[in-house]
């Protein structure tokens, strides 16, 4: 792992690079639990063996991962169970409980939500080193099931927002993020209030279910604007963008300014959220300049 993009504190890794997929969803968990519990599975199948620690949204702290912590998930969802008010659980790969790993699992729903849930998984930057087919895999696999209205995968910040390195680890994220627009600043829980009507914008991977597609002129339309750098896979519930053959961090000091990841946010810009609160070290007019990164 290419330790440019890690910070520590001490011992503890604060922030690190990942590739991420996350997707938002409006309808309570519980109606969809097999959509959920695949999304889950996919990841655990693939990298459950490197998570060590996890919290549900009811505890204080993180705790060692056990094989009945990994169960708890698909437990949730079974005809038999209980029905939660919430449903949460955040997993990692890290060396200690505080801070982050590049394997981790996060969700959140609520039963009665008028926001969006959303379900997310990180996995090594280096994971499409040797061919990004692997990774369209576990997306596809995991968005087979679950009805969402949007997602979005590629390069990303991961780090842990219930921690007490989380305003160090934005700093850090703060000197990084200006010059790579093509990593992302993953904060799902934040985001989720304004998924529900709008897309939060795009990353090497883009996903939108039939609606916005519907709002966009349709899937050929769609196709047609975003010209044959693009490719556009069919999922169960909608398409996936994917913007050029891999991920690309950019860096703007050297003139990498991600042109088909441009092209793909200035099809989907009608339907790209217009207000967002404040992420980290920026105000209201920095974060939306952040979101708006690839226009122009």
């Amino acid at each position: 792992m290419d330790r440019q993009f890690q910070y520590f504190e001490g011992e503890v890794c604060a922030a690190t690079l990942c590739l991420d997929l996350t997707l938002y969803v409006k309808d309570p968990f519980p109606d969809i639990g097999e959509g959920v519990v695949e999304f889950y599975n996919q990841f655990i199948d693939r990298f459950g063996k490197s998570i060590r620690w996890y919290a549900t949204e009811s505890m204080g702290t993180m705790a060692p991962i056990s094989p009945r912590a990994l169960s708890m998930v698909p437990s949730w969802f079974k005809p038999s169970s209980k029905p939660r008010s919430e449903y949460g659980m955040f997993m990692h790969s890290g060396q200690t409980k505080e801070g982050v790993g590049d394997v981790a699992f996060d969700m959140f729903g609520d039963r009665d939500s008028s926001y969006t849930n959303f379900l997310r998984m990180a996995v090594p930057a280096s994971y499409t080193d040797n061919g990004v087919q692997p990774f369209l895999d576990l997306v596809t696999g995991a968005a087979s099931k679950l009805p969402f209205l949007s997602g979005h995968g590629g390069y990303a910040f991961i780090l842990d927002t219930r921690g007490r390195f989380e305003g160090k680890a934005l700093r850090k994220i703060k000197e990084w993020v200006p010059r790579h627009p093509g990593i992302d600043i993953g904060k799902p829980l934040s985001t989720s209030w304004y998924t529900l009507d709008a897309i939060k914008g795009v990353n090497w991977l883009t996903l939108l279910n039939q609606d916005f597609c519907k709002r966009l002129g349709g899937v050929e339309s769609i196709k047609t604007k975003l010209g044959p750098e693009a490719v556009v896979h069919p999922v169960q519930n909608g398409i996936l963008i994917q913007a050029g053959p891999k991920p690309q961090m950019g860096d703007v000091n050297k003139g990498e300014n991600l042109p088909v990841y441009r092209n793909v946010a200035k099809v989907v810009h009608p339907v790209r959220l217009k207000e967002h609160r404040p992420i980290g070290w920026m105000n209201e007019e920095a974060t939306m300049a952040w979101f708006g990164r690839f226009d122009g």
